[in-house]
């Protein structure tokens, strides 16, 4: 169904454009703007992105949970410093999350990034403009981690795993 209305909407898309390039609005700075905007559509619009999440961690902590709630298939991208589980290391790295390669982020197509701390705000603003939505794990105690993984989980509707998860890290004694 989502790859259905997103053809549809991208072919309604290009259809418009080419009637307005069609009907002599043919300045070169308006068939410029027209053909970015196809660019940018087609791409992000592209019928891979129906079949699964894709999603890149930019810090371990993401990494190791996005793995233990079974999402490592959705992982496409990875900061340099995830190395466990050891899958990881053969997902390609996409820099730092203090130095992402946002150029490779973009032709990755994630439709999620976990990050651990506030991303730069310029590319953040930049990614979330192209629909990818960045989600903060930066807890603070254990039941802020319960939280968040649950969160995390309801990506791919993993939450009905997580609750045998929750209670047994809740138990966990704090060493506070």
């Amino acid at each position: 169904m989502l790859f259905r209305s997103w053809a549809q909407k991208r072919d309604r898309i290009l259809n418009k454009a080419l009637c307005l390039t069609k009907q002599g609005l043919g300045h070169s700075a308006l068939r410029y703007f027209v053909c970015a905007v196809l660019s940018i559509i087609l791409f992000i619009a592209s019928p891979d992105r129906a079949e699964g999440y894709r999603i890149i961690s930019l810090a371990p902590n993401t990494t190791e949970i996005l793995f233990a709630l079974g999402l490592g298939d959705s992982i496409v991208g990875v900061d340099e410093y995830s190395d466990y589980p050891a899958k990881a290391m053969a997902i390609e790295s996409v820099g730092t999350f203090l130095r992402p390669n946002i150029e490779r982020i973009i032709l990755l197509r994630p439709d999620y990034i976990l990050v651990n701390s506030d991303m730069d705000k310029d590319a953040a603003g930049y990614l979330e403009g192209l629909g990818v939505t960045i989600i903060k794990v930066a807890p603070e105690n254990v039941e802020e981690l319960c939280d968040k993984i649950e969160k995390i989980g309801l990506i791919d509707r993993k939450s009905t795993r997580l609750n045998s998860s929750h209670t047994d890290i809740s138990r966990m004694p704090s060493s506070a």
